[in-house]
């Protein structure tokens, strides 16, 4: 899914995937409220993924975003019943812009020291927190976003390799 997903760049899925990152399981034990709904999602999933669908990769893509939604409203539910403290509040925002500004300014020189600094955080604590909340080092996560974006470049047969460097970043 990953792939599919990476051509979504909202907020709200940054906001959905740190609320849940690195991993949340759904059992029926531990989250009963939704559980049969993810199961039955999933399902669903696997018969458009094995049936003939024209339209299978959008159904996929349909059914797996309704499950992030489903899961992260009702783990920041549990959280927010919790008393998740202002601060993770805060912190989840803040990495909100940054992956935002990140996505928006990945073929610049950006550095580990300066974004921190921009998020008002010692690079220490800024890679600690950035690994929680993305599940990816900054410099990984920076990577990524050149190479998908020397990807899409690499398509036109007008753009050198060169030109696709320096464009990336």
């Amino acid at each position: 899914f990953q792939p599919c997903l990476n051509n979504i760049s909202t907020k709200e899925l940054n906001l959905l995937t740190m609320i849940i990152t690195p991993a949340t399981l759904i059992t029926p034990e531990g989250y009963p409220q939704i559980y049969e709904k993810v199961k039955t999602l999933m399902l669903e999933i696997k018969e458009e993924y094995f049936g003939e669908s024209p339209y299978l990769e959008t159904m996929i893509i349909s059914k797996f975003l309704e499950i992030l939604t489903c899961v992260a409203h009702t783990v920041a539910g549990q959280q927010k019943e919790n008393g998740a403290n202002s601060r993770q509040k805060e912190y989840v925002e803040k990495f909100i812009l940054v992956t935002d500004y990140i996505n928006n300014h990945f073929a610049e020189d950006l550095s580990l020291e300066g974004v921190a600094s921009q998020a008002g955080f010692s690079k220490y604590h800024f890679s600690r927190l950035f690994k929680q909340y993305t599940d990816s080092t900054f410099y990984k996560y920076l990577n990524q976003k050149r190479i998908e974006f020397a990807k899409t470049l690499l398509q036109d047969p007008g753009v050198s390799v060169t030109e696709v460097a320096f464009k990336s970043g």
